[in-house]
């Protein structure tokens, strides 16, 4: 559920921002983004180098998507503003085990897999640029900006395989209260975007999104911020 607290700061940024977009000339738009999570690791110091090689041996990226809508404004002749609210699914994923429970129990799985999921609502704000005019039917533009994160929900994916082929997959809620609730991302892009009638624009982006904030707030002494990777397909109604 989400919490009051990150309720009480998307209200305050879609207050805050919709007065100052819906006037003349503001595009509504619409996206959605497969991508892939990377942890980047923080120690402390105190981890021992066999075990901290051992955890990026086993960690792996993570698929994942985002979606949600904006609002987008001319900010002169090159350069657009745009914000909006969306949802964004990231993650961290490890590598498949083998399991050895010893017990010679053929019901006993012989190999497990686990991904930690987490949810956030984003509100991204990026500037656009681009070298044509920005009304030009079709063009290359250069983005820039960041985003804001609230964590709203944190999950582990359990995929266990059986002798027989058999797959059982499970989700687990987390009880890990050391999530930072919320954090920030710098994000990068460049894309493509064509006019295919007079109310409707596509494009297509290849972005960048690094949280400058660790996914725990404190007490774990080897700490990860996520890198995404994304494509952007956006639809803007003008």
């Amino acid at each position: 559920m989400v919490s009051r607290t990150v309720f009480l700061l998307v209200w305050a940024s879609v207050t805050v921002c919709l007065p100052v977009f819906l006037q003349a000339q503001t595009t509504l738009g619409a996206y959605v983004s497969p991508l892939v999570s990377i942890p980047l690791y923080e120690s402390d110091g105190s981890v021992p180098p066999g075990v901290e090689e051992a955890i990026r041996e086993v960690e792996r990226y993570a698929p994942g998507f985002a979606g949600g809508l904006v609002v987008r404004r001319p900010l002169g002749t090159h350069w657009q503003l745009q914000t909006g609210i969306g949802y964004l699914y990231a993650g961290i994923g490890y590598r498949e085990e083998e399991l050895q429970f010893g017990n010679g129990d053929p019901d006993a799985p012989l190999k497990g897999k686990l991904t930690k999921r987490n949810t956030f609502v984003e509100v991204p704000t990026h500037v656009y640029w681009t070298p044509w005019h920005k009304d030009a039917e079709q063009k290359v533009f250069f983005l820039a900006g960041s985003s804001l994160l609230f964590n709203v929900d944190n999950w582990t994916r359990q995929r266990l395989t059986f002798a027989d082929g058999r797959v059982e997959v499970s989700k687990h809620d987390s009880d890990d209260h050391r999530y930072r609730k919320t954090n920030f991302s710098i994000d990068a892009g460049v894309g493509y975007e064509e006019s295919i009638s007079d109310e409707v624009a596509l494009s297509m982006a290849l972005r960048s999104r690094m949280s400058m904030l660790t996914l725990w707030e404190m007490d774990v002494p080897l700490n990860r911020r996520l890198l995404t990777l994304e494509v952007v397909f956006t639809a803007y109604l003008r």
